[in-house]
């Protein structure tokens, strides 16, 4: 028995079941968000909801080769809201889109086992060949030193380092440039530098921060690929969010940084040589 479909696998079995498990028990959580009669936390609440749905699309066409369980899972329910009702009522009707969200998602997972595996060129399975196999993205702002001394390291590695700046725009806005790049990579490893200045209106001196597009696309990478597979590197002395947990945080001062990345690169599934 096959999937009824040309479409495989793109990326190893074991990989694409967790992401689609964990994928699934994100959009679960929005079950239990309260009714609320605000109508900004209930437009915040459909919002998170939409979010999970395209970032969902867009894993599920990482993890096969075609677009079509993509086009299955975001095909339309309603995603268009009674504009005169109660809040409550909103949310209900996205609640009830949602649960349709989700057994499309876990008709997926359920499935899984019917679709082939990645073949590399030499027509043996390889995870390495797959989208994103060899692929790391690097999250940078001004500084542009520890950008290239971790791209000259993800290359002695073997792994292709993805550089926003250095890929052609072939027509696509900014976004689009960025979704497209990043849908190809397995791990993120976010450049902290100090490259800003700010302060809390309750502080009095202003603390070095890292740019704003270098947190935005890290706490992208975190609900994209999981905390497990996404790195941060800080340079000197910058304020860090606060808000972040269960990401690893290197220092990039000092030498020890190389050996201590590479580490996280091959316990997150890369292969990797430590004999740096």
């Amino acid at each position: 028995m096959d999937n009824g479909s040309q479409t495989s696998l793109a990326i190893d079995a074991a990989e694409a079941r967790s992401r689609l498990v964990e994928a699934y028990e994100r959009g679960k959580a929005f079950q239990s968000m309260p009714m609320t009669s605000d109508s900004s936390a209930t437009r915040m609440q459909i919002e998170d909801v939409r979010t999970w749905v395209d970032v969902t699309e867009h894993l599920l066409k990482v993890v096969f080769d075609t677009d079509e369980e993509a086009k299955k899972f975001s095909t339309m329910v309603r995603m268009s809201f009674s504009l005169d009702g109660s809040p409550k009522t909103r949310l209900r009707e996205c609640l009830e889109d949602l649960n349709i969200y989700l057994r499309r998602l876990r008709s997926v997972i359920e499935r899984l086992d019917l679709f082939k595996g990645p073949v590399s060129a030499q027509g043996s399975p390889s995870s390495d060949s797959a989208v994103g196999g060899k692929k790391v993205f690097i999250v940078h702002g001004h500084d542009e030193g520890p950008m290239a001394s971790v791209a000259r390291l993800l290359e002695r590695l073997e792994i292709e380092p993805v550089i926003l700046s250095e890929q052609t725009n072939r027509g696509r806005t900014i976004i689009e440039k960025f979704e497209d790049e990043a849908s190809d990579c397995r791990f993120a490893i976010a450049l902290l530098t100090p490259d800003d200045l700010g302060r809390s209106v309750k502080d009095a001196e202003l603390r070095h921060r890292a740019r704003q597009n270098v947190i935005l696309e890290l706490g992208y990478f975190m609900a994209r690929l999981g905390r497990g597979k996404v790195c941060a590197l800080h340079k000197g002395d910058l304020e860090l969010p606060s808000d972040i947990s269960g990401i690893l945080w290197i220092s990039y001062d000092g030498s020890g940084w190389r050996l201590e990345l590479a580490k996280e690169l091959r316990d997150a599934g890369l292969n990797v040589d430590l004999n740096l």
